[in-house]
């Protein structure tokens, strides 16, 4: 079963998040709609940019790495809530706390 992220994903950072998060897919609908297809080339050339400078050389070796499984005190996590962990950028430039829903499919 995979993970599709969807709403409030509008630039590379939320891109990043969500895969980091285990998102298999990310929906940027919003985005596209608003900014056209420039966002999705946007997205990807600060995800290219982003996996250089971290050392990854594929998206599958990001996938995932904040799940808990992939951590080793998965406890932490209580002490951060996730919307304290995630911002989310809306559109309008407005940026508020909240817990970016990861829906799965």
């Amino acid at each position: 079963m995979g993970i599709s992220s969807s709403t409030g994903v509008y630039t590379w950072e939320e891109l990043i998040k969500a895969l980091l998060a285990g998102a298999d897919t990310v929906q940027m609908c919003t985005a596209v709609y608003k900014k056209g297809a420039e966002a999705i080339s946007e997205a990807l050339k600060g995800l290219r940019y982003w996996m250089m400078d971290h050392g990854y050389q594929n998206v599958s070796e990001l996938r995932g790495r904040l799940s808990y499984a992939e951590v080793p005190d998965p406890s932490l996590f209580r002490a951060h809530p996730i919307y304290e962990v995630f911002r989310c950028t809306r559109p309008e430039g407005l940026t508020e706390r909240c817990a970016c829903p990861i829906f799965i499919r």
